[in-house]
C-alpha cells in the first residue's frame, strides 16, 4: 500500500503503447509461456465453454458478434513470437474469424455420444501459440432449434474472470446482430498489452 501510494507510483499511468513493434509479455503471459514451452501435453491450458442454445440461431449473427469481440480484445489476436531468446507479442489482423459448422442431425440416435467425441476432440485439440488464433468456435446443430456453441480459449489470452466478460458481450453482441441493429459500445482506452508494458516499466 505504501509503494503504491508513494508520488512515483502515482505518476506511471497506463497510457497506449505503439504497436510499431513486438511488445512485452506482462508476467502472467510470461509465466503461461513458460509452462507452455515445458509441457509435452499443449492441450492442459485450454479453457472450454459449452453451451446449448435452443430456440432460431442465427449463424451470421453469430459469427459477427465474435469477431466484434475479438476485434475489440486485441488480446484475442495475439501470437507469441521469440526474439533474442525472449517471448514478445503481436497481433493479427481484425476481422478474420470463422465459425466452423458441422450439422449432426444425420447421427440419429448415436447423436449425444458423437456430439461428446466431437467435443472431447475439440477440448484436447492443442493451439500453437506462435501462429495466434488462441481461441476458435464451432457450432454443432442437432435439431432444426437445437444447436450447442462450443468455445475455446488458450489460458494465455483468457482466464475464468475475463470469460464472464466475453459471454456477456457475446450475448449483448448477438442480440443486436441477430434484431438487425448495430451495438453501442465504447471502444477500449487501453488493451492487456498496454497493461503488461506499464507492469513492465512499473
Amino acid at each position: 500500500e505504501l509503494i503504491l501510494n508513494s508520488p512515483k507510483v502515482k505518476e506511471l499511468q497506463i497510457t497506449k503503447v505503439s504497436r510499431g513493434q513486438p511488445l512485452e509479455l506482462s508476467f502472467a503471459q510470461e509465466r503461461m509461456w513458460i509452462l507452455y514451452e515445458l509441457e509435452a501435453e499443449k492441450a492442459n491450458y485450454n479453457i472450454p465453454s459449452v453451451q446449448s442454445l435452443k430456440g432460431r440461431l442465427d449463424l451470421k449473427a453469430m459469427e459477427k458478434s465474435l469477431i466484434s469481440i475479438i476485434d475489440r480484445h486485441e488480446s484475442l489476436r495475439v501470437k507469441f513470437t521469440v526474439i533474442d531468446g525472449v517471448p514478445k507479442q503481436e497481433f493479427l489482423e481484425a476481422g478474420k474469424f470463422k465459425v466452423e459448422f458441422e450439422d449432426l442431425r444425420k447421427f440419429r440416435r448415436k447423436l449425444k455420444d458423437v456430439l461428446k467425441k466431437r467435443l472431447d476432440e475439440d477440448i484436447k485439440k492443442p493451439f500453437d501459440l506462435s501462429l495466434g488464433n488462441l481461441i476458435r468456435a464451432k457450432v454443432y446443430k442437432l435439431g432444426t432449434e437445437e444447436h450447442v456453441l462450443f468455445i475455446c480459449m488458450h489460458h494465455i489470452v483468457s482466464d475464468f474472470w475475463s470469460q464472464n466478460i466475453f459471454h456477456e458481450e457475446l450475448g449483448y453482441f448477438y442480440e443486436k446482430y441477430a434484431s438487425g441493429e448495430e451495438p453501442e459500445i465504447k471502444a477500449l482506452d487501453i488493451q492487456y498489452a498496454d497493461f503488461a508494458h506499464w507492469q513492465r516499466e512499473l
